[in-house]
Order: structure tokens, then C-alpha cells, then sequence
């Protein structure tokens, strides 16, 4: 039996993105921050959520196999999803960091102090003074 390398590197795309998306991203924060117990756990581990993920993604069709395998080719996918999960996942990671957008411009000055006389509040609104 033999493993398929493009498909070996698609598994390791899709379950990376799979789960930087579902338990990473800043997008789904509210869903995967409130996580309770086994669920939380499994989020916060990308080789744990990278063995389900593997088997998603084998039911999906992304075989690693070639397709006259019968028997392992569900299990070699969730065993290698555990795997390449993290590593694909700590590729992307170092890619978004790598091009990150950096502000190179410099800080403009902060303005100049005002004095203390010439702060307007509710109280000390013109518009309220009365002549005396």
C-alpha cells in the first residue's frame, strides 16, 4: 500500500485550514473561547481535532490510499491527520506572521498640552456662563 503525496498534502491543507478556522481564528472566537470540557480540550489540540478532521476529510473524499486499498484507509487518514495537522498548521502560522503588514511609518507627535483654563465640560460650557 502505497500513500498518495498530493492528496497527503491536501489532507494537511484542508485539516490546517479546518481547524485554524474553527478553533483558531479570531472570527469564531465566540464559539471556541465558551468550549466546555472534552470539546475545549479537543479544540485546543491541533493533533487531537487533526484526527477527526483526518476522518471528515477521508469520508469527503480525499483519499490517501490509492482507491483499491480496502481495509486502513480511514485509519491511516486519522492516523496521519494527527500528524500533518500540526505541522501544516505551524506552516500557516509562520506564513501570516511572515506577511504581516508592517506599519513602518513613524508616530506622529502627540498634540501639545492644552491648558487648564480652556477645557470645556458640561459645567463650564460658554453657553451656560451667566454674566456677572
Amino acid at each position: 500500500m502505497t500513500i498518495d503525496l498530493p492528496q497527503l498534502v491536501l489532507l494537511g491543507i484542508v485539516c490546517a485550514a479546518t481547524h485554524w478556522l474553527v478553533a483558531r481564528s479570531e472570527i469564531a472566537r465566540p464559539l471556541w473561547s465558551r468550549a466546555p470540557g472534552v470539546l475545549g480540550r479537543l479544540l485546543a489540540c491541533a493533533g487531537c481535532s487533526g484526527f477527526w478532521l483526518g476522518g471528515v476529510a477521508w469520508t469527503l473524499g480525499i483519499r490517501v490510499t490509492p482507491l483499491d486499498a480496502r481495509y486502513g484507509g480511514l485509519a491511516l487518514a486519522m492516523v496521519l491527520g494527527t500528524f500533518v495537522t500540526p505541522i501544516f498548521e505551524g506552516m500557516l502560522m509562520w506564513g501570516l506572521y511572515a506577511s504581516a503588514v508592517q506599519d513602518d511609518a513613524p508616530e506622529p507627535p502627540p498634540p501639545p498640552p492644552v491648558p487648564q483654563e480652556s477645557y470645556i465640560t458640561p459645567v463650564d460650557n460658554p453657553s451656560r456662563r451667566v454674566p456677572k
